[in-house]
């Protein structure tokens, strides 16, 4: 099944990701007041300098030069985990390409691509992380994560590349494996998400 070309200049999720790292950002600078000053202020007006610290530039532009815009090749898709994995195996041996799972496995009961809930991260221990950064390797990863568009269709990645003409020579070389295979537009937050 081909899901199209997408192109989105932020997902879903990346919007809340950026709003939940800024907020940490914001939680993690001293405002210079004293305590005494603190609380001398209506809760109102803390409210409002709080908004204010959220538009500091310095702050936005740390986070935005940490979204790049990378080509996604998206090899084939499905809602079968299952049907995907053996796909991705008879690739690999097929095409003499590296599986890269990041660690990840298929928890069947709960239908979750995820970290094993005994990871040593305890950050993502039981939970689904995206694949990245620039690779050349098969996965089986979520598609919202690239295309912004909410799904529960999952993609076999055959690679990361910083330029579509790199993305579209692997789709050539993959080609007659993967009939459908295309490449979708991403901007994706490669900064610390600890």
């Amino acid at each position: 099944m081909k899901l199209g070309a997408f192109s989105f200049s932020l997902n879903v999720k990346g919007i809340i990701v950026y709003l939940i790292l800024l907020m940490l950002l914001m939680s993690c600078t001293n405002s210079g007041n004293t305590k005494e000053q603190q609380s001398n202020k209506h809760p109102e007006q803390e409210h409002i300098d709080n908004d204010v610290n959220l538009t500091e530039n310095d702050t936005l532009d740390e986070f935005t030069s940490e979204i790049v815009t990378y080509w996604i090749v998206i090899a084939d898709s499905s809602r079968s985990y299952p049907y995907l994995f053996d796909k991705m195996q008879s690739a690999s041996s097929e095409l003499n390409i590296e599986i890269d799972t990041m660690g990840k496995i298929y928890d069947e009961k709960k239908n979750l691509i995820k970290l094993p809930d005994d990871d040593y991260d305890d950050m993502y221990a039981g939970h689904y992380y995206p694949r990245r950064y620039l690779s050349e390797s098969l996965s089986i990863e979520y598609c919202d994560c690239y295309s912004g568009v909410e799904s529960e269709i999952m993609v076999i990645v055959a690679g990361i590349c910083e330029t579509k003409s790199k993305a579209d020579s692997i789709v050539a070389d993959i080609g007659h494996f993967f009939g459908n295979a295309f490449t979708i537009e991403s901007n994706i937050f490669i900064g610390c998400v600890h």
